[in-house]
């Protein structure tokens, strides 16, 4: 095989050891938004993740509510 994927997310460091790879996993300041309790968000399993690469921007819902993010190419290491 190739390539692999490892969407492991916070476990990606010791998924990769698994295989006997060393993948740099460092952590980063995240801020984020939840706004106040959406009743249409109350069925959040029918509402997609959402992600606009170009603006550096992602959301999803969560516990009715919906919960924006940011990301962005020159991240600060905490």
């Amino acid at each position: 095989c190739e390539y692999v994927i490892n969407a492991a997310e916070l476990q990606t460091y010791q998924v990769a050891r698994l295989a006997g790879l060393e993948v740099p996993v460092f952590p980063v300041l995240h801020r984020y938004v939840v706004t106040e309790k959406i009743d249409a968000l109350e069925l959040q399993h029918q509402v997609p993740c959402f992600r606009f690469p170009h603006l550096g921007a992602y959301g999803r819902a969560a516990n009715g509510t919906l919960l924006l993010g940011g990301f962005t190419s020159d991240p600060t290491l905490v």
